[in-house]
């Protein structure tokens, strides 16, 4: 999902609030996340701000939508809620990014059909507004899509259009998050070298700023690749560390 980037939101706390929960969420620490977020939400609701308390309802579906809680329809609810309120603003950006985040809970439930058809609005509304990182990204998400719907070689092309554009950007964050999803759909080729070599950039970035969420995500699949490639020895210790995260 979409992080918001704040614009005039007032009260110090309720922004700190929801930095903070958004990170934590980021990180993995749900619980964490969705106390603060909800605290957000009703300081929002008291304090009559609606731009706020529409980026707490926000967060509080990446919550929802995250894998380890799994409250999809719940997410999709309060996405759904936003997305009508942001096409009655006529607010551009901002039915982009939940047209986004619609698809990506739809993928996680396991709605692939309908995961496809929200990415692809959501990539023709991107182009639409000219943001070209934003569609970069989408096509990341429409790759992840094919991947699962066992088509990976479809993939690889907007994988690697992605990366062309996160490393011209010099987005390294970015970067990694595409790499590791691209080694995922290499392994599913059988393209095992080029899986491990994406598998392991991303999984070095991610355990260098302990980033948990993204780090097991890549060590899984370095356990899956290295045991297809027949080296053993390396996916029993990915399988050792995944084990550790989990």
């Amino acid at each position: 999902p979409r992080r918001r980037r704040l614009r005039g939101a007032r009260g110090a706390l309720v922004e700190a609030l929801l930095q903070l929960g958004y990170l934590q969420y980021y990180r993995g620490d749900t619980n964490a996340a969705l106390l603060n977020l909800r605290r957000a939400y009703n300081l929002s609701v008291a304090n009559g701000n609606q731009n706020t308390r529409r980026v707490a309802l926000e967060y509080i579906g990446h919550v929802y939508a995250d894998e380890r809680v799994g409250q999809y329809d719940r997410a999709i609810e309060y996405y759904r809620q936003l997305l009508h309120e942001y096409e009655a603003a006529g607010a551009a950006d901002s039915i982009s990014d939940t047209i986004f985040n619609i698809g990506s809970t739809y993928e996680r439930k396991g709605d692939l059909a309908g995961a496809l058809e929200w990415y692809r609005r959501g990539l023709a509304a991107e182009e639409k507004l000219g943001r070209a990182g934003e569609a970069a990204y989408v096509k990341r998400s429409i790759g992840i899509t094919l991947s699962k719907l066992g088509r990976p070689r479809e993939a690889l092309p907007l994988f690697d259009a992605a990366l062309h554009y996160f490393v011209d950007s010099n987005d390294t964050e970015r970067s990694e998050v595409v790499r590791q999803s691209r080694g995922i759909a290499y392994r599913k080729a059988g393209r095992l070298d080029d899986a491990i070599r994406d598998l392991e950039s991303s999984r070095a970035y991610f355990a260098a700023r302990k980033n948990t969420r993204f780090l097991e995500k890549s060590v899984d699949e370095l356990a899956l690749a290295y045991a297809a490639a027949g080296r053993w020895q390396e996916a029993f210790q990915a399988r050792t560390v995944d084990a550790a995260l989990q």
